[in-house]
């Protein structure tokens, strides 16, 4: 192992009633302004259609109430300033004990909106060489690097082909080649259909976190 991916809602901080209940009042007042009111049972149709797409983010499009990256931007503006988060000591000292790793940061949303949560984590304060920000080599936010969200095979596959050429150079020659080179890569999430799953259909390893902030060993 070499690489570390790190997603970062409810894997670097835990998901919590208050944050629930921010998310869904930003999609809600994005819903109102689009339509005019809330359409009927819109609890009910969210919920039905999160059981079959698994991320909050893929369920929203689906109403088609606006470009992708004008509705993440919309979200973030907001939930980057008040999800309910901190510094956190143990975090930071999560990171030092792993600092022999590479470490990448990869969130659903826009990059100023993930720049903020990772600053409010006190991330920023880790002052390694080399890094975009923090402990972080690169920081991915996929709306605004590969333009669709997880669980869409897309943003692994960039990510996988994104490392290779990075340490040799060049593109990998198959699929074979690719996925020798994957099993150097642990992805770190806290779903298993969003951030796992689509991650080891290209062979990278995976690592389910069950508690935020994680406290992990490798």
């Amino acid at each position: 192992m070499r690489y570390l991916i790190w997603d970062v809602d409810g894997t670097l901080y835990p998901s919590t009633p208050e944050g629930n209940k921010l998310v869904k009042k930003i999609y809600k007042e994005k819903i109102q302004e689009h339509f005019g009111k809330f359409p009927e049972n819109l609890d009910g149709w969210f919920k039905l259609k999160k059981s079959s797409y698994k991320s909050s983010t893929l369920t929203f499009l689906t109403l088609s109430i606006g470009p992708l990256k004008e509705i993440a931007e919309y979200f973030d503006k907001t939930f980057a300033e008040k999800i309910p988060i901190k510094r956190d000591p143990k975090l930071i000292e999560t990171f030092e004990k792993l600092k022999n790793f590479e470490h990448y940061a990869l969130r659903n949303g826009t990059y100023k909106g993930t720049i903020k949560i990772l600053k409010r984590l006190g991330l920023g304060q880790i002052k390694w060489k080399d890094c975009e920000f923090g402990p972080f080599k690169k920081v991915w936010a996929t709306i605004d690097t590969m333009g669709v969200p997880k669980p869409h095979p897309v943003v692994f596959e960039y990510v996988r082909t994104y490392l290779f050429l990075k340490e040799k150079g060049r593109f990998p020659k198959n699929e074979e080649e690719a996925k020798e080179f994957a099993k150097k890569i642990v992805m770190i999430g806290d779903r298993e259909e969003v951030d796992l799953e689509p991650a080891r259909k290209v062979g990278i390893r995976t690592l389910l976190v069950k508690t935020s902030p994680p406290n992990l060993v490798l």
